[in-house]
């Protein structure tokens, strides 16, 4: 039995790229600093994680939903910083996984 449908990860895929793209755009490099967020932008930010958390919470991930609600308050700064939230959200969903889509496996007697 299907217990969560697949746009839930595409859901979860595509929020995952909007805000490290713009997140990428805001990254220090050798000639320019960290810019700082505008109000929108944090809130902008916030929003997104926010959406995130409840992705979480449908793909029963909690360990990233805690981890992304603890930087509510204390915004990623650079792509990097992302990054660490989207790779313990792919660590976490890897395991489990294949345990959460139970495909019952019948042979057809011919």
């Amino acid at each position: 039995m299907l217990r969560v449908y697949a746009d839930a990860y595409v859901h979860l895929g595509m929020y995952i790229h909007d805000e490290y793209a713009g997140l990428f755009f805001n990254d220090p490099d050798e000639q320019t600093a960290l810019k700082p967020r505008s109000e929108e932008s944090k809130g902008d930010l916030k929003d997104h994680l926010e959406a995130l958390i409840k992705h979480c919470e449908t793909l029963k991930l909690d360990f990233s939903k805690e981890m992304i609600a603890s930087r509510l308050n204390d915004l990623p700064q650079t792509s990097r910083e992302f990054k660490i939230l989207v790779d313990g959200m792919l660590k976490e969903l890897k395991g489990p996984l294949a345990r959460r889509i139970d495909v019952p496996i019948t042979v057809a007697a011919r």
